[in-house]
């Protein structure tokens, strides 16, 4: 039989009790937590990437506007 000692608790800030949780339990929701910001970090990664070409191809398009603009001039 187990008692209160034999598992670490855990509390979130507002004190609300978790229970007992065992070690697979937290290692699965680390776990999930580093695919989640691996996973959010590689979705930045693109839209960065998404935006620099978008940005890239606006500043072509202006520089081109510019240029018309001063050869009519």
């Amino acid at each position: 039989m187990t008692t209160d000692n034999d598992f670490p608790r855990k509390y979130i800030s507002d004190g609300e009790d978790w229970g007992f949780l065992d070690e697979e339990f937290m290692f699965n929701k680390c776990l999930t937590q580093v695919r989640i910001m691996c996973y959010i970090k590689r979705n930045l990664y693109i839209l960065d990437m998404f935006y620099t070409l978008i940005l890239g191809c606006l500043t072509i398009r202006l520089n081109r506007l510019e240029l018309i603009k001063h050869d009519r001039n």
